[in-house]
């Protein structure tokens, strides 16, 4: 899948098209960016927020992406003044791709999911994995 203007490539460069999101939007960090695209895109894509990158983030003992969480006193957020986002983001989705091709085809969806065709019976998507690994770091974390 490509962007015709760009010719991103959806599959290999899904930082790429967080930034053309952020980029063409005002006052989205990256939180709302990746939910906006997860929204888009289920398949391709999953949100990413402070508590999954204070799970799996630099500051983990995971350290599975290369994100931080900051706060100077405003609330926690996801740092962007660095290189990290969204490189880092790109990279939390080839992990969730990467478990979506490889978990067992047993994905439990509400039975109304995919009688209305937002999911196919049992198969994974980035979406799903996101929200099994958000619910893992919650049961793990604070708020």
């Amino acid at each position: 899948m490509t962007d015709g203007n760009h010719g991103w490539a959806i599959d290999k460069n899904p930082e790429n098209i967080a930034q053309m999101l952020q980029d063409s939007t005002k006052q989205l960090g990256p939180t709302y960016v990746s939910k906006v695209l997860r929204f888009a895109l289920p398949v391709h894509f999953g949100a990413i927020d402070t508590r999954c990158v204070r799970m799996f983030g630099e500051d983990s003992d995971h350290r599975w992406v290369s994100l931080k969480v900051v706060d100077y006193g405003y609330g926690p957020y996801i740092e962007t003044a660095s290189s990290r986002w969204p490189r880092g983001y790109g990279t939390w989705i080839n992990i969730l791709r990467y478990f979506a091709h490889h978990l067992p085809t047993n994905c439990p969806h509400p039975q109304n999911f995919v009688d209305s065709g937002l999911r196919t019976k049992g198969v994974w998507t980035c979406a799903d994995v996101e929200m099994a690994l958000f619910a893992y770091a919650s049961s793990i974390t604070n708020p």
